[in-house]
């Protein structure tokens, strides 16, 4: 039940690094947990897997943060998720 919760999540981490890389929107061959552990590393390949704000998003803080982009990341999720609970759908006034 958690890998499929954490999947979406690894999946755009790993296509952000990549990115980050400049190696495009893509998966590393020997990346893909949905298919088959492909031996070795066979070059990348262009994915929709994973929605694109999000991981350009992730991307760039990769990109910016350096070392430190784990800790950049849990405090952009953190953002993330205060401005949803914050400005998103207001509680029911009436029952």
């Amino acid at each position: 039940m958690i890998a499929l919760v954490l999947a979406p999540l690894i999946a755009a981490y790993e296509i952000a690094t990549n990115l980050a890389e400049g190696h495009g929107y893509s998966f590393r061959g020997n990346q893909s947990w949905l298919f088959d552990d492909r031996p070795g590393d066979i070059g990348y390949f262009p994915t929709p897997w994973v929605d694109p704000v999000y991981t350009i998003l992730l991307a760039a803080l990769i990109r910016a943060a350096g070392d430190w982009h784990l800790i950049a990341g849990a405090l952009l999720n953190l953002v993330l998720f205060v401005a949803a609970v914050t400005f998103g759908s207001p509680p029911a006034t009436r029952v």
